[in-house]
């Protein structure tokens, strides 16, 4: 995804969702992505502007 510069997203995943990573590192460690609480079942991350690609697994 495509974020436009001076701006935000957040993504939202499955909540079991596994192995997250962005532009392939691990989500935790990606500096640019803050991980926010779970929302409607789903595992929520906000992200700066820049292009981010997310992965993950289901389980």
């Amino acid at each position: 995804m495509t974020v436009p510069a001076n701006s935000t997203a957040t993504v939202e995943l499955p909540q079991g969702s596994s192995a997250v990573t962005v532009n392939v590192e691990p989500v935790a460690t990606y500096s640019g992505t803050e991980t926010m609480a779970t929302r409607n079942g789903r595992a929520a991350f906000q992200v700066g502007s820049g292009c981010h690609q997310f992965a993950y697994t289901m389980v």
